[in-house]
């Protein structure tokens, strides 16, 4: 049976099988401008023997002058929205198909609006006549669902296990109408779609339609799939190489073959080289579908518009359980805010819900799919900004996406293709206006577009229409506000077009006024078609959220539901008595107790434990010599950017240099006129060692855990270790270098030894203190890579240049001394000083002084010979080498669990 909805004399039919959404934002499917309907008012939604009608208001919504959260609609049924006296809606049930509204009254959504629960509404967790999550425990009362039958996904009419299709897609027989893959990305604003790329025309073409799906005939020979236009079935997907698969076909059917692309072909979620197809599977290739029949392919794009749903997850470490059967379903373009206490297991579900922690019991389903069993092709899907920002500070907005779309996408992206969708990114995120500042606390005043999801932002002291100031993808990182920089890493996310979006506590630190930018943000980029999941402390916004996941203390569910009714379901009066409840072990319990007995909760499946995860093929984008080139560019521009560390390391040298120039000497190293031994000489060359070994650590040691957060992400779509410490040693060793020849020129200028053992003294010298420093830079890296914050460095690099000045020898005998030597030669001082010392000649020194002291023996290493010279910068290169692959060993246990094991590099 059918249902119409009648507001102001124009009916509108509700199409069967789904949720509906009515409300003021342009994201619902029924849009009633009325500044007293709630953006999100009204939820239509399917159960087992009709419809029934949710209020999911803050304004509330009124019956027959009573105040109702949840009705079954048996007969023609009249609400008033917002107020006792607010715009009418009709609802009745009736086999008449009416007429579309198009007075202004009533705006019903446009061909392109996905069909399944928008975010400007939640869906229902079951679709039973049960109340669904957003009925509070006083609602209309309900029947229970009917015994022995799970409930259904979100945003999916029940059916019976035997009536479900054999794939999650669609039926192979044809797509059905109004599906979650049909359509593309769209920008809140009426902006061009961001979905996938199409060949010329087809864009336009596919967005005035409702089921914009392509079927491919299939032919016998080779038909070859990629995103290249010569190719007979063209995926225009960033994800998909120019030429990703072909498929086969002859007499004895067909085969569709990977063509060595980075990406990778799936069949049935699983990724393959080479497969038979039957009729029914389903090919993947980045956001594009094929789901195979006899004659043809038939395409569809996920857009993200689909059912996410955890079943009963749990983690345990040891004995310990950090996380107790969460269970909860979301429909597309849901945003879902995760709040609760510190330690109530918030980073620990993240972890679990992104694949990168996997869970020990329970499922996590995207469109119905195993996230954990088909990782390897759904992680492809999902967009994860961590809380510290992914992002190199001194760059500008646009350096840094074009970096990171450089990383993420195929080698034989182009330039213009890279570009295009930064663009893309930019305006979906607002990037390319300057915010500024007005009449609200934070001093930014919001202005609507004429989209009401469209936000800018004016400065004060600018005339309203006057051009901006300036642009903010050219603004460095480091001059943002907090929420453009949040922004700014969600962007580069979005490069990629995740359907699946977390983020982990990305208000924290922000003024009230920026909390709200971020949250509006994060509403806008679910309502253009993804499913967000934000873990925040803040409570300011939730009205923003669809859901809201209440964690008590121990890893237990509070409650999940809208966020309007918790604290009516907590009973308490604000959320500062609410978490003070949550976070003590004999609330939690209560609560959680509570919560499973309420009608808010809803039952998952017998819990499953499940098997370690399987080590994942390779994913990476481009080689590790492309991606060493990329990394090195972009560790020099942020270093050039940074123009006061830029003139720190320019300097350094220089200051350094002129320190050993206080140790008087005479012209020679060796003897002066006077016959009596140079013991300065010794003394300045001691200074100059251990100069470049503390400019060498000094420079490395903060590398690496400075940009833990950025390694961890790009690891986790296809960084290299052996690139990214590459890039390292490159522009390390090169600053380095040069700075250690610097600091030798001017620390021993007019006195170098009298002769050297192989091209001359003066650049010997050079490089001896050169290669010092650079071994000792690659020390430095281990340090970076073993610490867990910035802070932390300073105390290891005191005491590794102490015991470099110890260990040159140059203070105590250090030849000969068993175990004393050996340990010498863990530090690169020791070596640098003898090669340093072999060229001055510095046994001839200590000898002529050793009537003085004669305890202090010749030292082999410090011969004046070309081989004691060659023997201290070997050393220092076994030092440098060894270094590199500790510290490359050290940063690979920083890898998500589900994605070691195959991945080499």
């Amino acid at each position: 049976m059918s249902l119409t909805i009648n507001v102001g004399g124009r009916s509108v039919e509700v199409p069967a099988g789904r949720p509906f959404v009515v409300g003021r934002a342009v994201a619902c499917d029924l849009v009633i401008p009325d500044g007293r309907v709630s953006r999100r008012h009204l939820l239509v939604e399917p159960v087992e023997d009709g419809w029934a009608v949710v209020d999911i208001s803050s304004n509330g919504t009124w019956t027959a002058g009573r105040r109702m959260h949840r009705v079954r609609v048996r007969q023609e049924t009249r609400l008033q929205l917002g107020a006792v006296d607010g715009p009418e809606v009709v609802v009745a049930l009736t086999p008449g198909a009416p007429t579309t509204p198009t007075d202004l009254g009533v705006v019903d959504r446009p061909a392109q609006a996905a069909p399944a629960a928008r975010a400007g509404g939640p869906s229902p967790q079951r679709v039973s006549d049960s109340p669904a999550p957003g009925a509070p425990p006083h609602g209309s009362p309900a029947s229970p669902a009917a015994p022995g039958r799970q409930a259904a996904p979100a945003g999916r009419p029940q059916q019976d296990p035997d009536d479900r299709p054999s794939w999650h897609f669609d039926n192979p027989a044809g797509p059905p109408t109004g599906g979650h893959h049909e359509r593309p990305t769209m920008i809140p604003g009426g902006r061009e779609p961001t979905g996938p790329m199409l060949p010329p025309g087809e864009r336009e073409q596919r967005a005035g339609q409702r089921d914009p799906v392509r079927t491919h005939p299939l032919k016998m020979g080779r038909m070859s799939i990629g995103r290249a236009r010569s190719n007979d079935i063209v995926v225009g997907d960033l994800l998909a190489s120019r030429e990703h698969a072909e498929l086969l076909l002859g007499r004895g059917g067909a085969e569709i073959v990977d063509l060595g692309s980075p990406n990778g072909t799936f069949l049935n979620g699983q990724r393959i080289d080479r497969a038979v197809l039957n009729p029914g599977d389903v090919i993947a290739i980045g956001h594009h579908v094929f789901n195979v029949t006899e004659q043809a392919l038939v395409e569809r794009v996920d857009t993200g518009d689909v059912s996410f749903e955890v079943d009963g997850l749990s983690v345990d470490i040891g004995t310990a359980r950090l996380l107790h059967d969460v269970t909860f379903s979301l429909p597309g373009r849901a945003l879902l805010a995760v709040i609760g206490p510190s330690g109530a297991g918030k980073s620990t579900l993240l972890g679990a819900l992104t694949g990168f922690r996997p869970a020990n019991i329970g499922t996590v389903r995207y469109a119905g799919r195993d996230l954990y069993a088909e990782y390897d092709e759904l992680r492809r899907r999902i967009g994860y900004v961590p809380q510290d920002d992914i992002l190199h500070t001194a760059l500008t907005v646009r350096q840094a996406l074009e970096y990171g779309s450089k990383l993420r996408f195929p080698a034989e992206t182009t330039l213009e293709e890279r570009r295009n969708r930064v663009n893309e990114v930019l305006v979906e995120l607002s990037l390319t206006n300057r915010p500024g500042t007005g009449g609200r606390p934070n001093g930014r005043a919001m202005a609507a577009g004429a989209d009401s999801n469209e936000l800018r932002f004016v400065d004060e002291d600018e005339e309203p229409g006057a051009p901006s100031g300036g642009d903010l993808s050219d603004r460095q990182v480091a001059r943002l506000s907090g929420g453009q920089r949040k922004r700014t890493s969600v962007a580069l996310e979005l490069l990629t077009q995740p359907t699946l979006l977390y983020l982990d506590e990305p208000t924290s630190g922000l003024d009230p006024g920026l909390d709200k930018e971020v949250m509006e943000s994060l509403r806008r980029l679910a309502d253009g078609g993804r499913t967000v999941i934000v873990v925040t402390h803040s409570v300011a916004q939730l009205n923003l959220c669809d859901y809201l996941l209440v964690l008590a203390k121990g890893g237990h569910v509070a409650y999940f539901g809208p966020p309007q009714h918790a604290l009516e379901f907590f009973d308490e009066a604000d959320w500062a008595d609410a978490f003070r409840v949550l976070q003590t072990t004999k609330g939690a319990k209560r609560l959680a107790s509570r919560f499973r007995s309420s009608p808010y909760f809803i039952k998952g499946s017998a819990p499953m434990a499940r098997p370690q995860p399987a080590p994942l093929a390779r994913i990476r984008q481009q080689s590790v010599l492309s991606q060493l080139v990329t990394l090195s560019r972009r560790y020099l521009r942020v270093i050039v950017s940074d123009k006061s560390y830029l003139r720190l390391l320019i300097a350094y040298p220089f200051v350094l240099g002129l320190i050993p120039l206080t140790i008087k000497t005479s012209d020679k190293f060796n003897l002066p006129p006077n016959g009596q031994p140079n013991l300065d000489a010794s003394r300045a060359l001691l200074v100059v060692i251990l100069m470049a070994c503390f400019m060498g650590m000094s420079n490395a040691v903060r590398e690496l855990v400075k940009e833990r957060e950025i390694y961890r992400r790009e690891r986790s779509i296809g960084l290299s270790v052996i690139a990214y410490v590459g890039s390292k040693v490159v522009v390390l060793s090169l600053i380095t270098a040069l700075q250690g020849a610097v600091l030798a020129t001017i620390g021993l200028w007019g006195r170098w030894p009298p002769d050297g053992v192989l091209f001359g003294a003066p650049l010997e010298m050079v490089l001896a203190v050169a290669a010092t420093a650079v071994a000792a830079a690659m020390v430095g890296l281990i340090v970076s890579s073993v610490v867990d914050n910035a802070d932390k460095t300073m105390p290891p690099l005191v005491v590794l240049t102490v015991a470099n000045l110890v260990f040159t020898g140059a203070l105590m005998p250090i030849a000969g001394e068993k175990g004393l030597e050996q340990l010498a030669w863990l530090f690169p001082g020791r070596w640098g000083y003898a090669s340093a010392a072999a060229v001055g000649d510095i046994n001839v020194i200590q000898m002529n002084g050793s009537q003085a002291n004669p305890k202090f023996p010749p030292d082999p290493m410090w011969e004046h010979t070309a081989s004691a010279y060659a023997g201290g910068l070997i050393g220092l290169a076994v030092i440098a080498t060894v270094s590199l692959i500790a510290t490359a060993l050290l940063l690979r246990r920083l890898d998500p669990r589900a994605s070691r094991g195959r991945r080499k590099g």
